[in-house]
């Protein structure tokens, strides 16, 4: 039964311990300090008879201390300087053209994650791997290059990551071993099952990511292509693929009910729905669906008559007691939203719907979907800047549809192991696989499908659920104050989100920090430019990594990509011609070769010397006389260190980019 929110006893309790947690997030220097203080609140608390706010302030201390304790050990980044050799292990290992990313744990007391960067065209790293470098060292939330791109700080801050180095020497020690385990042999095998079904190479990609959880198998376009359609929570192994399995598992035990063994049958689907869990590899995703799901199963098996949202609120308080780091994942946050949408709104959606059974399965189903899409469409608007208009149309669909493709690749996989080739039914599948594809590409079509661009504060989340807050209010108890306070609530948020989104100017430069050379990123009415001293074969790779870093500063100003500077180029606001740019009122030369050190009509505000100039710096300083000189990352350590030694001694102003001297 759903109970509503007055018969939900541990709502306040949950919302304490989560205001805790943020306590020790946000001060993380005064934990423990904090955790004391609410211990005493409580104790006062409850000495003055107030019982109730005491236990609110001991979830609170609760909530802090169990973040304390998780919290990751911060090193002292000044013992940490560039010349200083660190061992670590390798946990996880990502390539790519432009270098290794790694993820160690360094041996050091305290033992603490990092994340490190490695030159391109070094060798291949391994999970287990000792590893032993030295470079430049920085914490995760460095001040960004350009306003609004992408931050590792998230990232780092939900995978207990607190250090990047940009290494400048390594070795490996040794080369580690890694032995499966019985969950990803599990995972493998079926996978190969899941290919040699008989499906298309789409089907059994789309099929490995919706029951096996690998979601890296499904290629960008299609992840794209369901994420504008309001579709990308079925390409995330989730509470929605997790409800359609423990729903098959039901089926199967049918029998036991049919015997008679209801508490047999309900305890058969909760041990075999954690198989499962951990057989995907316990994803966080699929973790918090099964406690919300276990709950609800527990109720059952005890005969306990169970509200809705207190089932909520347990699930939420016991993934939070083991794992408080989840209250920052944009997975829990949605997941939660979710479900607490669907519980205040889309029971009283299905009520004013028709009497007709037909009519009434769509609307409640409608119902389920707007509600959904109500609890999490602040937060995903907030997180992914924009929301899905045409959600309906491909989700009512999809949805009918989901259950059947899961279910008949369950069934061919089965098939596929014991080694009996279905023809037709792969051939359903299929077809089932492809309707999915054509649905989100038919809703992309649709110029209406998404809003896009929305861009606002964080804190502006406030007027939309609290404006959420007040129309339940309005609904449950029949209060037009309520509703009329809710609509106020609303129209505040969307006024402030318009008023509040960032206008920056048309024209502006900003310099890129980058391991491999020195670049510029300059937007010009409409277009962004990359100006580097890239050679030719590195730009593509250059563009890409920097495109990607400012998806988010290109989609502000309504700039589809990238673009990188062609030799010659002239607009009002950028010229290029060969190695030299203006931009406005700041000129740049590139030095490359010694033909380029050549006298200037107006003086630039930088010279970049790059990797091919092995020369006279004096001649740089002297004939071009730049306000600074630049020594990109190009250059050879050597030389470079040759020419910093010169321009020290001719008292020039220059910087050194290598990543090696960052601060």
């Amino acid at each position: 039964m759903n109970g509503g929110l007055r018969s939900t006893p541990l709502l306040y309790p949950t919302a304490a311990f989560a205001v805790g947690i943020v306590l020790s997030v946000e001060f993380q220097g005064y934990t423990w300090w904090i955790a004391a203080a609410l211990a005493v609140a409580a104790l006062t608390a409850q000495l003055l008879g107030k019982g109730y706010a005491g236990v609110l302030a001991v979830m609170a201390a609760l909530g802090c201390a169990s973040m304390g304790f998780r919290l990751p050990y911060a090193p002292d980044f000044a013992l940490l300087t560039p010349a200083r050799e660190i061992t670590a292990t390798v946990t996880e290992a990502r390539e790519s053209d432009s270098g290794s990313r790694l993820t160690v744990e360094v041996r050091a007391n305290p033992k603490f994650k990092a994340i490190v960067y490695i030159r391109s065209g070094e060798a291949l790293f391994h999970k287990n791997d000792i590893v032993r470098f030295n470079g430049v060292w920085s914490a995760p939330g460095e001040p960004a290059d350009v306003p609004y791109e992408f931050s590792m700080a998230p990232y780092c801050f939900r995978r207990g990551i607190t250090a990047i180095c940009r290494a400048d020497r390594f070795e490996i020690i040794s080369r580690g071993t890694y032995t499966p385990s019985l969950a990803e042999q599990a995972r493998a095998r079926l996978a190969k099952g899941i290919m040699d079904s008989g499906v298309t190479s789409a089907t059994a990609d789309l099929l490995e990511g919706l029951l096996l959880g690998n979601s890296d198998a499904i290629d960008s376009q299609t992840r794209e292509r369901f994420s504008q359609a309001g579709l990308a929570h079925m390409l995330a192994l989730s509470g929605t693929h997790l409800s359609v399995i423990t729903a098959l598992l039901a089926m199967v035990f049918i029998p036991l009910r049919l015997g008679g063994k209801r508490r047999w049958a309900w305890g058969a689907t909760l041990a075999a729905m954690w198989c499962y869990v951990l057989l995907t590899g316990a994803p966080a995703s699929v973790v918090r669906a099964a406690v919300m799901a276990s709950f609800v199963i527990a109720g059952r098996l005890i005969s306990l008559p169970t509200s809705s949202f207190n089932s909520l609120c347990a699930a939420a308080l016991a993934i939070l007691l083991f794992s408080p780091g989840e209250l920052y994942s944009p997975g829990f946050q949605m997941s939660f939203l979710a479900v607490a949408g669907i519980l205040m709104f889309a029971f009283r959606l299905t009520a004013a719907g028709p009497r007709n059974p037909v009519l009434r399965m769509l609307w409640s189903w409608c119902a389920v979907c707007v509600a959904a899409v109500a609890g999490t469409a602040g937060i995903s608007a907030w997180l992914f800047h924009r929301f899905p208009v045409a959600f309906l149309l491909s989700n009512i669909p999809a949805t009918l549809l989901l259950p059947l493709f899961m279910g008949g690749g369950i069934l061919l996989l089965s098939l596929s192991l014991a080694g009996i080739h279905a023809g037709w039914l792969a051939m359903c599948v299929d077809g089932i696989g492809s309707a999915l594809n054509h649905i989100a590409a038919a809703v992309n079509s649709l110029w209406w499908h998404q809003v896009d661009g929305l861009w606002f504060p964080f804190w502006t989340l406030i007027f939309y659920y609290g404006g959420l807050l007040l129309l339940y209010f309005a609904i449950e108890r029949r209060k037009s104050l309520y509703a009329l306070s809710s609509a106020i609530m609303l129209l505040t948020f969307a006024g402030l989100s318009i008023i509040l989104a960032p206008r920056p100017p048309r024209q502006e430069l900003f310099r890129i920090t980058d391991s491999f050379c020195t670049a510029w990123v300059v937007f010009d009415d409409g277009k962004a430019w990359l100006v580097s001293d890239a050679p030719p074969r590195h730009k593509e790779a250059l563009r890409n990594r920097v495109g990607w870093r400012l998806n988010e500063p290109l989609a502000i100003r309504g700039i589809d990509s990238l673009r990188t500077a062609p030799d010659t180029l002239s607009t009002p606001f950028l010229r290029i011609a060969r190695n030299k740019v203006a931009v406005g009122p700041v000129d740049i030369v590139f030095i490359d070769r010694p033909r380029d050190v050549v006298p200037l009509v107006r003086k630039p505000r930088y010279a970049v010397v790059g990797g091919h100039y092995r020369h006279n710096i004096r001649a740089v300083a002297e004939t071009i006389a730049p306000d600074t000189i630049i020594l990109s990352p190009s250059l050879d350590y050597e030389i470079e260190k040759k020419f910093a030694s010169q321009l020290d001694s001719l008292g020039v102003a220059y910087l050194r980019e290598a990543y090696r001297y960052w601060k």
